[in-house]
């Protein structure tokens, strides 16, 4: 969809593409997050409630969509209100 105003971000198809947009791009970061904070995975992380806290945000992302309209574009900006996947950081000796 082409967008020529503001007033377009409040157009339902537009509207329902980037909310379908969005629960994709979570529901594929769950998926490729799931085995993270399997229970053997989990417990040797070292930053497990930056994985927790990275998760709850990507389950949230529908909730908190900020839409920005820059004029004079047809560029939305959506993908600033993402998390920032963690690393990997295991405990010593895991």
């Amino acid at each position: 969809m082409s967008l020529n105003s503001a007033n377009d971000l409040s157009d339902d198809s537009f509207q329902g593409d980037l909310m379908y947009t969005a629960r994709y791009y979570r529901n594929q970061s769950l998926k490729e997050s799931d085995w993270v904070l399997s229970y053997d995975n989990a417990m040797d992380l070292l930053n497990l409630d930056e994985w927790i806290a990275y998760r709850k945000a990507l389950r949230e992302i529908t909730s908190n969509l900020k839409l920005v309209y820059y004029e004079g574009t047809t560029n939305i900006n959506w993908r600033a209100t993402l998390p920032t996947k963690p690393q990997i950081l295991r405990k010593s000796g895991a």
